[in-house]
């Protein structure tokens, strides 16, 4: 890994951390306050995360707004928890 790479890992790491840090406290009052907020805030803190490690989701289609949906992933690393929960 060069030297530039690693700048860019530990700031997108201290990004991370910084934003995580930061909701947590949100979403704990949220939850306490039992808001509607408090569903909202996981998207986009997951949002967030894509965009700090550069993903770039693409939606098709529309969200149900009719009844629930269950999402099932195979799970084929850690990143599909960020990009299904954005």
């Amino acid at each position: 890994m060069s030297r530039p790479d690693i700048m860019r890992a530990f700031i997108n790491l201290v990004r991370f951390l910084v934003w995580t840090f930061s909701l947590m406290p949100a979403q704990m009052v949220l939850l306490a306050l039992n808001s509607r907020a408090a569903r909202r805030l996981p998207m986009l803190y997951h949002r967030g995360v894509c965009r700090i490690i550069g993903f770039h989701v693409v939606i098709k289609g529309e969200q149900s707004r009719t009844a629930p949906v269950l999402f099932v992933s195979n799970h084929s690393s850690y990143l599909d928890i960020i990009v299904l929960g954005s």
